[in-house]
């Protein structure tokens, strides 16, 4: 929102007083900011407090020239803020010049950023020039005076416009306003009438800010799941911390961090391996079927297992596991063909028995092979919470090779932590007749 001027007052008071009341023409509207330029051609004392309904004033500028003092000063982010505004001065002052000005599209709280003054004698009036602002949008506020016969200003510089002027017969003050758009410095000046070479002059000039919040952080890219080669970058700094010397290729490394996914995922079954319901259609006659290429493990309902028939004509028939030896030629040997009822897993395949009679529909939850690592570029199919539990079991293993001490306490660690996740889960994974494994440190015969 672009700064702009609601409303402006002005007022002269000459005489020596101690306080001068002046008026919004409307009360300020809640979350503006509020400024007042005050220029004195013969005061004794400064303003020593400003009063207002609803805001809070704080001094920009001053500057005095012997007789002559010029202040700014601002109320930001008004609220319930009334229309009297009374200046209190610590001593009594003489031939006051006072502005108040409302200004919207602030939407931040304001802040001094630069502030300038100055004095000097003769027909030009100059505010002095700030240091280079830091923020783009703000706004820039000068008031200047002069003495004289019957003083007035005129011409204001640097693309600054005059908001109101007053004088007397000795001098004229006036307050000018920039709205800036983008950094730099600030100044501005003004040609007087009715002055000459001797008369002296006083200004000063304010650069009020918006102090803009910084950006929200940037939205996280990170990865949910970690690559190999995050893994074996960590590894390795680890290495150096225990003074490990032996170098193992980043292959090896890959390979034991397949072997410890495979058993925190055997050990633990945790949710991310839950693969989608496996569903197929029985053959009338066919007893052997073959599981899902990624199948690991049927996955288990209390002490039931997840194969079921849903149809046609039925519904969530359980199939029993059977273990009986020589089963499978006792159905190669039958005719018997009926709804199957048991079920069992051998070398990748799945047993029925009975043999089906008509095509059934059949459904089985089943946990998935985790995805094997075949470069460092590879997503470690792991959750994070299983971070350090898979870097302590590619320690273990390192460390065992190079006969390390400290091989014996990883694995501790290691067997630990995946202990902790069984208990608390109580997954059964001693029913080892279920398991069709991929690799070769587990047997494909383990009913």
């Amino acid at each position: 929102m672009a700064i702009s001027r609601a409303q402006q007052n002005s007022t002269g008071v000459f005489g020596n007083v101690t306080t001068i009341p002046i008026s919004f023409g409307v009360a300020p509207t809640n979350g503006n900011l509020l400024v007042l330029a005050y220029w004195s051609g013969t005061t004794l004392g400064s303003i020593a407090s400003i009063v207002q309904t609803g805001a809070t004033w704080v001094k920009a500028a001053q500057t005095i020239n012997g007789g002559e003092e010029c202040e700014i000063w601002y109320a930001p982010n008004v609220s319930g803020a009334g229309t009297l505004v009374t200046l209190n001065f610590s001593q009594e002052a003489d031939t006051n010049h006072v502005f108040i000005a409302e200004y919207t599209g602030f939407t931040y709280p304001v802040f001094v950023d630069q502030n300038a003054s100055n004095t000097g004698f003769g027909t030009t009036v100059s505010s002095g020039m700030t240091g280079t602002t830091t923020v783009a949008t703000e706004l820039w506020v000068s008031v200047l005076g002069t003495g004289g016969i019957n003083p007035t200003l005129s011409l204001p510089s640097n693309g600054f416009n005059e908001v109101a002027q007053n004088g007397d017969s000795q001098t004229g003050a006036a307050l000018e306003e920039f709205f800036a758009t983008s950094t730099g410095v600030a100044s501005t000046s003004a040609d007087t009438l009715g002055t000459i070479a001797t008369n002296s002059w006083t200004a000063c000039i304010a650069a009020l800010g918006v102090t803009i919040p910084p950006p929200p952080p940037p939205p996280c890219t990170q990865t949910p799941f970690l690559t190999a080669n995050d893994y074996i970058s960590e590894l390795r700094n680890r290495f150096a911390e225990i003074a490990f010397t032996l170098w193992l290729p980043d292959f090896e490394l890959i390979n034991w961090l397949n072997l410890g996914i495979d058993d925190i995922v055997l050990k633990t079954l945790p949710p991310r391996n839950e693969a989608a319901p496996f569903n197929f259609t029985m053959t009338p006659g066919v007893y052997t079927y073959p599981l899902p290429a990624n199948f690991y493990r049927m996955k288990e309902f209390g002490d039931s297992g997840g194969f079921y028939i849903t149809g046609p004509n039925y519904f969530n028939v359980l199939l029993l596991e059977d273990k009986t030896d020589d089963l499978e030629d006792f159905i190669s040997q039958s005719n018997q063909l009926f709804i199957p009822s048991y079920f069992w897993f051998w070398n990748k395949m799945i047993y029925v028995y009975p043999i089906p009679d008509i095509a059934y529909t059949a459904k089985m939850y089943y946990y998935r092979l985790p995805t094997t690592i075949c470069s460092g570029t590879d997503t470690v199919d792991l959750d994070r919470p299983w971070v350090e539990t898979l870097m302590k079991f590619v320690l273990w293993k390192a460390l065992e090779k190079d006969k390390h001490p400290m091989a014996q306490y990883y694995r501790g660690e290691y067997e630990s932590a995946v202990s902790t996740v069984y208990s608390e889960s109580r997954i059964k994974v001693e029913k080892r007749s279920r398991y069709v494994h991929s690799h070769d440190y587990y047997s494909l015969d383990n009913r």
